[in-house]
């Protein structure tokens, strides 16, 4: 019998309502990926990706710099041509969103571009032109604590103060389907804090689906439902809620002298810390598959182990799952 418990972190639940069935046309995913492949140069930036959101959730992507973040995001805006496969919209194809469709778009890019000289009132007269849904009164909640004066030149906000511009301009136009790039990258504590409050309220009332890319596991732990690891243009496994991808993994303790290429052997062993006295060893996966390799792995430390499962955070996991995409555990006879 297996000394597993059930779960090896507590579940993360969200704090607002499940709204997978209130968003319009709700009975197919706000984004779907069959598929998809995205070539640059001789290389591929997706390769044969696939993905599911559903309406009203928030997916978290994460992954390492080169992963193909930012070439997922230009494929589902319908920007750079499939090599491969299908991408689905709103449930319009991606390749030829038409500009009803585009209008419920919002995408805002890593460093929040905007023109520099243009005047913030003028750029949220300009949006409130351009987008017949856009909300004033909401822009205004949404930036109040970044005591904005309407004639200051976005050139001359902080980095801070620009960023919530931005994000919030795109929150106002009440997209169905939101993308953010790293929003809260190079920002001070109090200026991520409030780009999150923005994030969180934005998907109140499930009419808008958010996709964040971001290297800041700690905004995943607070406003995701779902995250995808992505690396190399690949997925490692289908998008999953958030708690259930910390409920399948864990940290054991094996002796210092362990060989590393023994441990390489075992599937669900994605990275092993060196530590003061012992050996981290990071586990995940099926959970009988991490007990297969448990009663492997008492036999190959031998009787110095700590194989008791002990619960990980998502940065942890996050941490492993980066460490063994940039130096991943070789065993000489694979």
């Amino acid at each position: 019998m297996s000394s597993r418990p059930d779960s090896f972190a507590p579940a993360r639940a969200s704090s607002r309502p499940d709204s997978r069935a209130s968003w319009p046309g709700s009975s197919q995913p706000a984004v779907r990926l069959r598929g998809v492949s995205v070539s640059y140069g001789r290389g591929l930036a997706l390769d044969r990706l696939s993905l599911d959101v559903e309406p009203g959730r928030v997916l978290a992507i994460v992954g390492p710099n080169g992963a193909g973040k930012s070439t997922l995001f230009r494929a589902m805006l319908g920007l750079v041509p499939l090599e491969a496969g299908e991408a689905t919209v709103l449930g319009h194809p991606a390749t030829a969103l038409p500009p009803s469709v585009r209008g419920r778009l919002a995408f805002v890019p890593e460093n929040h571009p905007e023109l520099p000289g243009a005047r913030v009132a003028d750029v949220v007269a300009f949006r409130e032109r351009l987008y017949p849904s856009f909300d004033r009164r909401r822009f205004d909640e949404l930036t109040w604590a970044a005591t904005l004066a309407p004639s200051t030149r976005v050139g001359e906000l902080s980095r801070g103060q620009r960023a919530l511009v931005v994000v919030g301009l795109a929150i106002a136009q009440q997209p169905g389907l939101l993308l953010l790039d790293d929003p809260t990258l190079g920002l001070d504590p109090l200026a991520r804090r409030l780009i999150i409050q923005a994030i969180l309220s934005s998907v109140q009332g499930g009419a808008t689906t958010v996709i964040v890319a971001t290297h800041e596991i700690a905004d995943v732990e607070r406003i995701a439902d779902d995250i995808l690891l992505l690396s190399r243009g690949h997925a490692h496994h289908p998008a999953e809620e958030v708690a259930t991808l910390v409920a399948r993994s864990a940290a054991v303790s094996v002796p210092l002298g362990t060989p590393l290429d023994l441990l390489a052997r075992l599937a669900s062993v994605l990275h092993v810390w060196p530590r003061r006295d012992h050996l981290e060893v990071i586990v995940w996966g099926d959970p009988l598959q991490q007990d297969d390799d448990l009663i492997a792995l008492g036999h190959l430390a031998g009787p110095g182990a700590d194989l008791r499962p002990r619960a990980i955070s998502l940065e942890d996991l996050t941490l492993a799952w980066l460490a063994h995409e940039r130096t991943p555990l070789r065993s000489p006879h694979a």
